[in-house]
């Protein structure tokens, strides 16, 4: 074979390699991410971050006397559509507890009008995920009716919700609310 030969034979299997690697990545981002909607949501796993457990916090939408969930959503959040079409859904089925979605986001005007197209009421959070140090969107506070925080933690899809809103409803008296990773049936 020619000099000329060995060289194309290289180049295209260094171009093969290169393909190779970013499907690697794609397919590695692709788990990643069926891995964050499947896992069970683990309250406390981020100890650092979220309002403290057990703490007391005024929440505005938040009727005193009610058990609810905030639920921190962005429209620059790939997973929060899916976690949004899911309110309707978490309305009815749990109907003793308030649903509250925290927007937040860069652009302020993003964030009003994606909160206004929510089937649950809408406040701007920015100011309150900072506050709290919330990690990112989509993410759950569930807050009982003594206004204290029950469970915090990511909320990546139905699931995971349902297992925020049991809790919240059970509120934090119950042993289970802060121990058990699967809800209640």
């Amino acid at each position: 074979m020619t000099p000329t030969q060995w060289h194309a034979i290289t180049l295209a299997l260094v171009a093969a390699v290169v393909v190779e690697a970013v499907v690697l990545v794609g397919l590695l981002r692709q788990v990643g991410t069926l891995l964050l909607q499947t896992s069970p949501i683990r309250p406390g796993d981020l100890e650092e971050r979220g309002p403290e457990i057990g703490s007391t916090v005024d929440v505005d939408g938040l009727p005193v006397g009610h058990a609810g969930v905030l639920l921190f959503l962005s429209p620059e959040c790939d997973l929060c559509p899916q976690v949004a079409r899911t309110l309707p859904v978490m309305t009815r089925r749990y109907a003793d507890v308030v649903f509250v979605a925290a927007v937040t986001g860069t652009d302020e005007g993003r964030v009003l009008d994606y909160g206004a197209k929510l089937a649950v009421p809408a406040t701007p959070g920015n100011q309150l995920a900072n506050a709290w140090r919330i990690p990112g969107t989509p993410y759950g506070v569930g807050i009982d009716s003594e206004r204290r925080v029950v469970i915090r933690g990511v909320v990546n899809n139905l699931p995971q919700f349902e297992v925020l809103a049991e809790r919240t409803r059970r509120g934090l008296g119950d042993p289970q609310s802060r121990t058990s990773t699967s809800p209640r049936r």
